[in-house]
């Protein structure tokens, strides 16, 4: 199976994830990138992103460390799981301690995990997000 580059993926649907994780120029919040940065919590919450390549071919140095980028997707994708409740913390327990992997999530864990991934903070809460849209897919 060929490797895509997150940066030019257009559906999560047709990919199954890259084992050997992810440069933060390659994040897009699709499912499994939620499910690396879970995984990959404790280095990133010290500040250690594993990937230092991201600026290849920059003529700029950098204006923050790597550091500032590993804790500040971490902290985003904490504030979306917040937003899950008891749900984005199955989530997290699944993945973090459990090792479990997309396809064997709970129904639960998957619905918040649906939830935290895409671009952009979803505006509707959790709770009317379920019953209105996920739901209704």
């Amino acid at each position: 199976m060929e490797v895509k580059d997150c940066r030019d993926c257009k559906s999560w649907k047709d990919c199954n994830g890259h084992s050997d994780g992810y440069n933060y120029s390659e994040i897009r919040w699709c499912p499994f990138q939620c499910l690396w940065i879970i995984e990959h919590a404790e280095a990133l919450r010290t500040g250690n992103w594993e990937s230092t390549d991201d600026n290849v071919g920059a003529r700029n140095t950098p204006s923050e460390g790597n550091f500032v980028k590993a804790i500040s997707v971490l902290a985003e994708l904490e504030i979306r799981l917040k937003e899950t409740g008891t749900d984005g913390q199955k989530l997290w327990r699944q993945v973090a301690e459990e090792g479990r992997e997309f396809r064997q999530l709970s129904p639960l864990a998957r619905q918040a995990l649906m939830y935290i991934k895409g671009w952009r903070r979803k505006r509707m809460d959790y709770r009317r997000w379920v019953r209105e849209i996920y739901h209704n897919n």
